[in-house]
């Protein structure tokens, strides 16, 4: 019986020492991406997603391409946080909402390659920021390749 016992105790402890180990490996692996973890950060964990957007900005000052250009006819957009950044003629970069966005796209005249909308991001830029922009462009009956999207961040 004590013999029993004596490994019923081995049973446990190494029951145990396997389960440490698999929780200090995966809090290792957490730790290695971004969003997974122990949660260092400054917030709560929880957040309300809201686009902003500058009020000055009405559909009838942004609906054409001959006031919302950006380089060659394209609509040159940064995502910036969860605000879409325009580039405008004068070359700076005005907020815009995303039904301005939906409105204006098609109505781009493009390059010669047929790229009507470029999209950047900053590193501030949000997943779902991008997200919703790129359902607000295919809502908007853009091609695919009509996009183009630019992997390198901007600042």
């Amino acid at each position: 019986m004590a013999a029993n016992k004596a490994v019923s105790n081995r049973k446990l402890i190494a029951g145990g020492v396997i389960i440490a180990a698999a929780g200090a490996l995966l809090s290792m692996i957490g730790g290695l991406f971004p969003g997974f973890g122990n949660g260092d950060g400054d917030g709560d964990g929880i957040s309300d997603i809201e686009i902003n957007a500058a009020s000055e900005n009405s559909p009838n000052n942004l609906t054409t391409s001959s006031n919302t250009t950006s380089t060659q006819g394209i609509l040159d957009i940064v995502i910036d946080g969860e605000t879409y950044l325009v580039t405008q003629q004068d070359g700076k970069r005005s907020p815009m909402t995303l039904d301005e966005i939906s409105d204006t796209a098609p109505n781009m005249a493009g390059n010669e390659d047929g790229i009507l909308v470029q999209v950047s991001r900053k590193r501030s830029s949000l997943f779902s920021a991008e997200r919703a922009l790129e359902e607000a462009l295919q809502e908007s009956k853009l091609d695919k390749s009509q996009i183009r999207w630019v992997q390198e961040v901007v600042d």
